[in-house]
């Protein structure tokens, strides 16, 4: 158990985290205007593609130990500054056998000196990126997610400032935007590691040895190595099929819709990151974990429709407001538009939001490979569904594909996470699962009925399982609303 001074709590770290991930929405959202409205729609695209591409590349950097300090430094607090140091000896040695090679071709590959600068700079901020990941969760693991928030907030707007002054003093190309990132990526790492060293060392502290942990080590985090890999995958491989099968410029329209998507996902990824240190914290007491857990499925039950209403007038209405009309509206032989996109997406996010106690719970298994083998599985339903689904149906396919993928995962956690014998939860997570169902059964209804003229069927069917899902959620927890004021302290 932890014990020094401030320790790992659900509410004040989600909020912590969400307020960042809030302010960084916005931040994204101007980030995003500036990039559509200077570049061309096939620069963005290329723009979209590479970043992705590093980002889905350099996981390797990550190698699974951040996850570790996560799940285990909280129990083990006199070990986390050992854990962070010994983990980041190993992410230097990968970096320095991965990067040389993507870097010299991204420097003779290409015969514009702009190209491969805008290359160089997108790879360089992403490794730093996974880097400074260790320190930042470092904080999260002493009750400091707050330190973090700040960090966060720093990154965005760093980058977010300097894309404004390119935009303003017309230097608006892929390098000049590329440079802003990797500068904003450096300074971000810089005071992320000076802040967690400040905090860790102000903590009772004790060496482990290297030579002892080297192969537990490695052998533990590869399953978070792997998951780490294939998280982004879920997340870009639809972006990668469009590009293969549809082209860029409809990888562009996509996006558009993903970044809102994304936008919604930093609630279920604010609150992950929280459970996992309190889940761990909690795990020496059988009785204290299930609270917990069940404090967790009460809370994201309570936020699902919540979220969904707060959701849909922003995009209905934001969309087509900050982003250009070629982006927005629907492409011809597509029949769906950004909007309506986004909405055929939303059942992905409601699927991350409701698993999200379970996934962590996931996390705490004696074997270490379970998560990863859940994750693996749901990318593999999500490919599969993607190359049936995105040469035929284009937007539409790449969408649904998604949401297939994230279903699957939560139907897995449901077995995995170990909460399915406590009869509590059982029923918790009986109800969630089906308003889950009624909720996706929605958003499918509403995103692709827009030219039937039937009101009923327009309307009238999604309202009714949304009502209802609402209903099937509220009930399990109607005599817990002390639940929210408790996660609240």
């Amino acid at each position: 158990m932890l014990t020094i001074q401030r320790r790992p709590k659900t509410g004040r770290d989600a909020r912590a985290l969400l307020g960042a991930e809030g302010v960084n929405i916005g931040l994204g959202v101007i980030s995003q205007i500036i990039l559509t409205r200077t570049l061309l729609d096939i620069e963005y695209g290329w723009w979209v593609i590479v970043y992705d591409l590093f980002a889905t590349l350099l996981l390797v950097l990550d190698f699974g130990i951040p996850t570790l300090v996560a799940r285990d430094g909280p129990a083990k607090p006199t070990r986390i500054r050992a854990m962070v140091h010994y983990g980041l000896r190993i992410q230097c040695r990968i970096a320095a056998l991965t990067l040389p090679p993507i870097l010299l071709i991204a420097w003779i590959g290409f015969d514009d000196m702009r190209t491969s600068v805008a290359i160089l700079s997108l790879a360089i901020g992403a490794a730093l990126m996974y880097l400074s990941g260790t320190h930042r969760v470092a904080l999260r693991a002493v009750g400091e997610a707050r330190e973090e928030a700040i960090a966060r907030v720093i990154d965005k707007g760093l980058m977010v400032g300097g894309y404004a002054v390119v935009w303003a003093i017309g230097r608006d190309g892929l390098m000049e935007f590329a440079m802003v990132y990797a500068g904003a990526s450096m300074i971000s790492t810089i005071y992320v590691i000076w802040r967690s060293e400040r905090k860790l060392t102000a903590s009772p502290q004790e060496d482990i040895q290297p030579e002892e942990n080297a192969k537990t080590l490695l052998i533990r985090a590869a399953p978070f190595a792997l998951t780490l890999v294939i998280l982004p995958l879920m997340a870009r491989m639809d972006k990668f099929l469009l590009a293969g099968f549809q082209g860029l410029e409809l990888v562009a329209v996509y996006n558009i819709a993903w970044i809102v998507l994304m936008a919604g996902w930093a609630v279920p990824r604010s609150i992950q990151q929280a459970l996992l240190p309190v889940f761990s914290n909690a795990s020496a007491n059988e009785g204290a974990l299930r609270t917990e857990q069940i404090r967790a499925m009460h809370l994201v039950g309570l936020l699902t429709p919540f979220g969904i209403f707060v959701a849909l007038p922003i995009a209905t209405i934001g969309l087509p407001a900050l982003f250009p009309n070629s982006l927005v509206e629907a492409r011809p032989g597509e029949g769906i538009d950004a909007v309506s996109l986004f909405v055929l997406m939303l059942p992905a996010w409601v699927w991350g939001l409701l698993s999200s106690p379970m996934l962590e719970s996931t996390k705490l298994s004696n074997r270490t490979t379970t998560y990863a083998r859940v994750i693996l599985v749901g990318l593999a339903v999500n490919l599969t569904a993607g190359l049936l689904l995105v040469p035929t149906f284009s937007l539409k396919g790449a969408a649904i594909s998604t949401t297939i993928g994230h279903l699957c995962i939560h139907l897995q956690t449901i077995r995995t996470s170990g909460m399915w014998n406590n009869l509590q939860c059982r029923s918790i997570m009986t109800m969630q699962l089906i308003a889950g169902i009624l909720l996706h059964i929605a958003a499918t209804t509403l995103a692709l009925t827009k030219s039937i003229e039937s009101t009923w069927i327009k309307l009238g069917i999604p309202l009714c399982c949304f009502v209802l899902a609402t209903l099937l959620i509220l009930k399990p927890t109607r005599a817990d609303w002390s639940t929210v004021r408790q996660v609240q302290d």
